[in-house]
C-alpha cells in the first residue's frame, strides 16, 4: 500500500509536466485601427526566432507556441509595426495604425528612370544574398479551396443545387540545396470527401514559388522582373512609396515590353537601403496564361531571416472554365504559409534522392488533434461546413449503397464499410456456360481496401 501511495504523486508530477510541455495555441485577428476592417496577409513573427505565421484573407491567424513568455511582432506594408507579449493560449485582437511616409530623394544618373535604378540595385542585392545561400528547409501549410460558380449541361439539369465547395490541405517540410536540388515531405494531408487523397499533393513548387527568382514556371517559362534578362523584357515605373516598419518601400509597376512574350504584370515592393523584395502582386500576361484559366493572380510576401529575405506566404486566386459534356466555372483560392526556416545548416547530398515529393505513410491518418496542434491557417466557417457537408453526403451515399434491394440477390452488390469494400455476386452471376466447360459456377467474391497492404483479395468458385 505504501508503494502505491508513493507512486501517485509521481504520476501526478509526470502528468502535469507533460501537459505543461504541450504547445499552446494563440489565435486572433488583425484589423485596421481606423476602419476596423480585417487586414489580410499581415506577417507575424515570434521575436528572436524563425517561428511565425501570416493572417489569412479574413485577417485571422493561428500560432502554436511552446510554454513560456513570447513577444509577437506584427508588420504590414503601410502600417506601424506592433509588438505584443503572449504566454500561449491567448486570444488577441490587434489594431495596426497606418503610417504615411514622405517620398524619399532618389539619386539616379541623368538618363536613367528612377524605377530602373532601383531594380538594378535590387538585382545586385539579390545576387549577393544568393551567393551566400547554400541550403535551406522550411515548414509549410497549404490550403486549396475551389468553388463551383456555374455548372450547366444535360447531366446536371436535374440537380437543384449544383454549387459546392471543396478543400484540400497539406502540412509539408520542404528542402533546397545548391545548385537546384529540391525535395518535399508531406507529413499530413486532408481533403473534403470525394477527392482522392493521392490527388492531394498540392504543396508543389507552384505553391511555394519564389517570385524573386530569375524565372518561374506557369507551364511556360516566365522571365522574372528582378533579373538581368528582365531589364530587357519589362518596363518599370516608380508609382509611390510606402513603409514596412521603419523602412521606406518603393512600389514599382512592371509590364511587358512585348505582348508576345510570356511575362507578368503588376507591382513590386522593394525596400530602401537593403533593396530586398518584400512583396509582389502579379498576374501573367496573355502569352503566359495557362489555357484553361480565365484569370490568375499571385501575391507573395518576404521576411528577413538572418541576412536572407525569404518568402513567407503565397496567395493565389484563379478563375477556371472547363467545357466537356458539362460546362464548369470554378473559383480557386490557394494560400501557403511558409515558416520555420533553417538556413545554411547543411543538408546531406544523398537526402535528395529521385523522389521529389514523398508522402509519409501516416499522412492520411492524422486526426483532428494533430491539425489543431499543427495548423498554420485557421479554417473558416464555410470550410468547416464543406468538410461536414461532404462527410454527410458520403455517409448518406454509403448507407444507401449498403441497402439490400430486390435486385441484390439477382445481380449482386458491393457493400462498403469505411475504406473496405466487399463485393458479393448475385445468383445470375454465379452461373456460367460455354461449349468447352459446359455448366459451371462463376462469380467472384472480392474484398478491397486501398489503404491496406493487402489491397484486394478475390475468391472465385469452380
Amino acid at each position: 500500500m505504501t508503494t502505491s501511495i508513493r507512486i501517485l504523486p509521481l504520476l501526478f508530477v509526470v502528468l502535469c509536466s507533460t501537459l505543461w510541455s504541450q504547445p499552446r495555441t494563440t489565435r486572433g485577428t488583425v484589423r485596421d485601427a481606423e476602419t476596423g476592417d480585417p487586414l489580410p496577409f499581415v506577417n507575424i513573427r515570434v521575436q528572436n526566432t524563425t517561428r511565425g505565421t501570416t493572417t489569412d484573407r479574413r485577417g485571422a491567424f493561428i500560432l502554436h507556441l511552446p510554454p513560456g513568455d513570447h513577444r509577437l511582432v506584427f508588420s504590414y506594408l503601410g502600417y506601424r509595426t506592433e509588438t505584443r507579449a503572449v504566454s500561449g493560449g491567448d486570444t488577441l485582437d490587434v489594431a495596426l495604425a497606418s503610417r504615411p511616409i514622405p517620398f524619399p530623394v532618389i539619386t539616379v544618373s541623368p538618363n536613367e528612370d528612377a524605377a530602373v535604378a532601383i531594380i538594378r540595385k535590387a538585382i545586385e542585392a539579390k545576387k549577393t544574398r544568393r551567393d551566400s545561400l547554400r541550403d535551406y528547409s522550411l515548414t509549410a501549410h497549404t490550403k486549396l479551396v475551389f468553388e463551383v460558380d456555374k455548372m450547366e449541361g444535360v447531366a446536371v439539369n436535374s440537380i437543384s443545387d449544383s454549387s459546392f465547395t471543396s478543400v484540400l490541405e497539406t502540412r509539408t517540410d520542404a528542402y533546397w540545396a545548391r545548385p537546384d536540388r529540391y525535395k518535399e515531405i508531406i507529413k499530413a494531408r486532408k481533403q473534403t470527401s470525394f477527392i482522392a487523397s493521392r490527388s492531394n499533393t498540392i504543396i508543389s513548387r507552384f505553391f511555394i514559388m519564389d517570385f524573386s527568382a530569375d524565372s518561374f514556371d506557369f507551364g511556360k517559362t516566365v522571365t522574372g522582373p528582378i533579373s538581368d534578362e528582365g531589364l530587357d523584357a519589362y518596363y518599370y515605373q516608380l508609382r509611390d512609396t510606402t513603409s514596412l516598419g521603419d523602412d521606406a518601400v518603393f512600389r514599382i509597376h512592371v509590364f511587358p515590353r512585348s505582348e508576345d512574350d510570356p511575362l507578368v504584370t503588376g507591382d513590386l515592393y522593394i525596400a530602401d537601403k537593403s533593396f530586398a523584395l518584400v512583396r509582389v502582386d502579379l498576374r501573367p500576361d496573355e502569352a503566359a496564361m495557362p489555357d484553361f484559366l480565365d484569370s490568375l493572380r499571385f501575391r507573395q510576401q518576404f521576411a528577413r531571416f538572418d541576412n536572407f529575405w525569404m518568402p513567407v506566404d503565397v496567395a493565389i486566386d484563379a478563375k477556371i472554365s472547363l467545357s466537356f459534356i458539362i460546362q464548369l466555372k470554378l473559383r480557386l483560392e490557394a494560400y501557403s504559409v511558409l515558416q520555420d526556416y533553417r538556413i545554411n545548416e547543411g543538408i546531406a547530398e544523398d537526402f535528395f534522392d529521385r523522389v521529389v515529393i514523398k508522402v509519409l505513410p501516416e499522412a492520411d491518418e492524422r486526426d483532428s488533434l494533430y491539425w489543431a496542434r499543427e495548423a498554420l491557417i485557421p479554417n473558416t466557417p464555410e470550410e468547416l461546413e464543406a468538410y461536414e457537408k461532404g462527410d454527410s453526403v458520403k455517409a448518406s451515399m454509403q448507407e444507401k449503397r449498403n441497402e439490400i434491394t430486390w435486385s441484390s440477390p439477382l445481380f449482386g452488390q458491393t457493400f462498403q464499410s469505411g475504406d473496405e469494400y466487399f463485393h458479393v455476386p448475385g445468383v445470375l452471376g454465379l452461373y456460367g456456360f460455354n461449349r468447352v466447360q459446359g455448366h459451371f459456377l462463376s462469380g467472384r467474391f472480392t474484398y478491397t481496401n486501398r489503404r491496406s497492404w493487402l489491397r484486394s483479395v478475390s475468391i472465385e468458385p469452380g
